[in-house]
């Protein structure tokens, strides 16, 4: 954040450092919203990230961007979403995984980055902390109004889902 008040402003940016060149490039400076949570695809092309649209409304709505190194172009993947997104993860290169909070659950979508096409994974649950393990697997700690939160599996393929 370099607006000159940081604790009266929620206008986090992200930044490119080149290595070759020493040169630091703001990529989110239009945006005034927070911006955070980047994270890279597997192949290093695009980098994903969580945008808030308006400065200083800490409760908006969390939306997937999309920044292409290869073109300079950042596009939004979660336009008509009506959930904020919590967390974004890669499997390969054409989809992100992402959770977010759900009538009093977190569930867990993907979208595919050409078609910007969003798809339900796993609903209904209170799901934490997911990650590949594998190209089919997710693993994730999961609980319930029951249940501390434990370990499961989802696998992909088989919609299989294991503690």
């Amino acid at each position: 954040n370099t607006d000159p008040i940081v604790a009266a402003s929620t206008n986090n940016d992200l930044f490119i450092y080149n290595l070759n060149s020493g040169k630091t490039e703001r990529l989110t400076g239009k945006n005034k919203g927070n911006d955070n949570n980047p994270t890279y695809s597997p192949n290093g092309r695009y980098l994903a990230y969580l945008s808030m649209a308006r400065a200083g409304f800490e409760a908006d709505r969390r939306r997937i961007m999309l920044f292409d190194r290869k073109t300079g172009q950042i596009k939004e993947l979660t336009k008509g979403f009506k959930y904020s997104v919590s967390s974004i993860f890669w499997n390969d290169n054409k989809e992100i995984y992402f959770t977010c909070g759900e009538h009093g659950t977190y569930s867990i979508y993907k979208v595919n980055i050409k078609t910007k096409r969003i798809q339900p994974v796993l609903k209904g649950r209170t799901v934490a902390d997911v990650q590949f393990a594998g190209k089919n697997t997710l693993i994730f700690r999961e609980q319930n109004e029951s249940m501390p939160y434990e370990l499961f599996r989802f696998d992909l393929k088989k919609k299989n889902h294991v503690q």
